[in-house]
């Protein structure tokens, strides 16, 4: 199985690489669940979350200015032309790891926001 390169970012925690396997049961065990996907301002990447986590009660994660609160862990991916996960690019992975950490519900509690 092809390994792919992705930037998860759980809860209270910063943003990590991570390598796993590109396959769907990878991304669901990353956010421990069903996977629905958003949006995320880096060219050529999508963001998956867990599908329930809300109605689950999963903690808090990070403020989206068009979805408003994702919770549980968020998972980065790169995605070509059709549609396919692929894995990140460098450039993608610093883009995908400051992106996360502005939007970082702890970040904006420690600074007053």
């Amino acid at each position: 199985m092809e390994l792919i390169t992705v930037v998860i970012k759980q809860p209270t925690q910063p943003p990590m690489i991570r390598q796993i396997e590109n396959c769907l049961q990878s991304l669901q065990s990353a956010v421990d669940g069903y996977i629905e996907s958003c949006s995320i301002p880096v060219d050529g990447a999508v963001a998956y979350c867990n599908d329930e986590g809300l109605l689950d009660g999963l903690p808090e994660n990070i403020d989206h200015p068009d979805y408003g609160l994702i919770v549980g862990t968020i998972i980065v991916t790169g995605v070509d032309e059709d549609g396919e996960t692929i894995s990140l690019t460098d450039k993608q992975v610093e883009e995908a790891i400051r992106v996360l950490s502005e939007m970082d519900v702890a970040r904006d509690a420690t600074n007053g926001n």
